[in-house]
């Protein structure tokens, strides 16, 4: 395609340029398929990492269908890719989401692990001020 292009009397080679067109997209489509299987998998592995470690906390309800959604995002990005280095970005974006979100889940346990030892420290003096009281 270029070389006609680039020909100072392209107009006898111009017929063959969609032809050529059709067998360069084909080619580049058949690229980015094998480009992207690897890709898909890297995010779906993420997804799954996160949703594993979601799995059976407190907070699960409210963050899985939040949490899905955002890899979905990735996923249809990467699936709508035309372009072969854009493409291998979306297994980056989503290995950062999965650190992010495993993270907030870590920092969310925290929080709750806290809550819960300020509850029990707060029964224990209740219970040691009626027992106080009783004698």
């Amino acid at each position: 395609m270029r070389s006609i292009v680039r020909q100072d009397k392209p107009y006898g080679n111009i017929p063959k340029l969609p032809g050529l067109r059709d067998q360069f997209m084909a080619a580049y489509v058949k690229v980015l398929e094998v480009e992207q299987a690897p890709v898909l998998d890297s995010i779906d592995q993420a997804r799954k990492r996160v949703l594993d470690a979601l799995s059976g906390k407190e907070y699960e309800a409210q963050k899985r269908s939040h949490y899905f959604e955002q890899f979905r995002e990735i996923w249809d990005g990467a699936e709508r890719c035309n372009n072969v280095s854009t493409l291998r970005s979306f297994g980056d974006k989503a290995d950062a989401l999965k650190l992010r979100l495993l993270g907030e889940m870590d920092a969310l346990d925290a929080q709750i692990a806290q809550k819960k030892a300020e509850a029990a420290a707060k029964q224990a003096r209740e219970q040691a001020e009626e027992f106080a009281r009783l004698l």
